[in-house]
């Protein structure tokens, strides 16, 4: 099954999931999970109307699903997949600080892991995934809109969106275009 949503004029997020009951291990599943961040990736970039050359994106992968967002050159773009089970409270304790909690408007039973979610996404938006995810990064919400900020650089803030497709959360963030900055 293929998830193709068409975010704005340039801009697409496409979310490939494994057939009903595949459950792969070891080499498959890695080999799956290429599979199919590929031809989300694929998919998205066609539902852009972009051409390569003039696209930013960002893939991700889990349990033989993949997604990828692309919008234009120089956009600040994330995605990430979230297996809700998958993310404990101890992992939410771990990343999430009691406000960045009571910021996400989603059930408890999936508040973990649209949090892991969001900040995975935006650490991948800022290039460097290990320098930002978890404590360089804030979750905050101002009216309906929840946003993600660099702690070290709080002009780059990045809106947070989800989506629940079957047994995953499909999380991504938008921010400013890098020129705009």
């Amino acid at each position: 099954m293929i998830v193709n949503l068409r975010l704005a004029e340039t801009t697409a997020l496409s979310v490939c999931c494994p057939s009903p009951g595949v459950r792969l291990r070891g080499l498959g599943l890695r080999q799956a999970d290429r599979a199919a961040a590929g031809m989300a990736w694929s998919a998205a970039l066609e539902s852009s109307s972009l051409s390569p050359e003039n696209a930013a994106g960002s893939r991700a992968h889990t349990e033989g699903a993949g997604a990828a967002l692309v919008g234009p050159e120089g956009t600040v773009l994330g995605v990430d997949l979230v297996s809700t089970s998958r993310v404990t409270p101890r992992h939410a304790q771990a990343i999430l600080d009691p406000h960045e909690w009571e910021a996400l408007p989603v059930p408890l039973a999936i508040r973990g892991a649209l949090g892991w979610g969001l900040k995975e996404a935006a650490a991948k938006a800022l290039g460097n995934p290990v320098r930002h995810f978890p404590a360089g990064l804030t979750i905050t919400r101002a009216g309906n809109r929840v946003e993600v900020v660099a702690r070290d650089e709080p002009r780059f803030r990045m809106a947070g969106h989800w989506r629940e497709i079957d047994s995953l959360l499909c999380v991504w963030v938008i921010g400013s275009a890098l020129k705009e900055r």
